[in-house]
């Protein structure tokens, strides 16, 4: 798991992806800080000055301040909220369904303004750890989606948007979208990595969601976002996107 934590860190750290969320280990902001520090000075063959902590609500997520800043590497409701797609899973459906206009414009104000908050909040560069409160505490998993970049992100509707809550996601077929990375011999020796590619983000969606945007290719998406991103040899040599679909009796956010 510490390789693992590894290489989701470094993958920040150059720029790969924006952001990921800190599901390693749980640490408060002196702790976090101090291994923000640490990690600072031990890394030598990657530049690790853009990498700060984001602690939002109960969660806490790994920012490249560079990257999430571009609104070519993160999907800016500014700019691209039109290409967000908001996917209702609330318990009272009998199956997941597109959000409603009047909840996704509500999630797209708030997330505007989140980002704003984010945005005003890691320009000091010595500042490692940053601490916000989100607009509505209700909002964690369409928060979350969307800081991770998700093309498609979850929501519960109505008021009921906490994470905790149950969803209609089980026994649904999804479309799972993988970035596959080829892991370079650099990063293997740096760090002791001993499999020859990992995982660099997966999001999801409900199939029979998917045939209804016929327009959309999101394996052609998600590849020409990383096509921009600053691929670096020294962590990756190549990636590549797969589609899987499944269906499990119970998923949890």
């Amino acid at each position: 798991m510490a390789i693992a934590r590894a290489a989701d860190i470094l993958t920040v750290a150059a720029g790969l992806r924006p952001c990921f969320l800190n599901d390693y280990f749980y640490a408060n902001p002196r702790e976090m800080s101090a291994f923000l520090r640490d990690v600072t000075q031990q890394t030598s063959f990657i530049d690790c000055s853009e990498l700060c902590c984001l602690l939002l609500g109960d969660e806490s997520y790994f920012i490249n301040r560079k990257a999430f800043s571009d609104c070519d590497r993160v999907p800016k409701p500014v700019v691209e909220g039109s290409d967000l797609i908001f996917v209702d899973i609330g318990s009272g459906l009998r199956m997941p369904e597109v959000a409603n206009a009047e909840h996704r414009t509500s999630l797209l104000d708030n997330l505007e303004t989140l980002f704003n908050i984010i945005q005003s909040s890691i320009r000091d560069p010595h500042q490692l750890v940053i601490e916000t409160h989100l607009p509505q505490s209700s909002r964690i998993p369409s928060y979350s989606g969307w800081l991770l970049g998700y093309s498609v992100i979850y929501t519960f509707g109505g008021t009921n948007d906490d994470m905790s809550a149950e969803n209609c996601l089980a026994n649904c077929p999804l479309s799972v979208y993988k970035v596959i990375a080829t892991v370079s011999n650099g990063l293997k020796q740096e760090i002791g990595f001993i499999e020859s590619e990992h995982m660099v983000m997966s999001f999801s969606i409900p199939a029979h969601l998917e045939i209804q945007y016929p327009d959309r290719d999101l394996g052609r998406e998600i590849d020409e976002k990383f096509a921009k991103s600053p691929l670096t040899s020294c962590l990756f040599d190549k990636f590549r996107v797969v589609k899987e679909l499944v269906s499990l009796p119970s998923v949890v956010l």
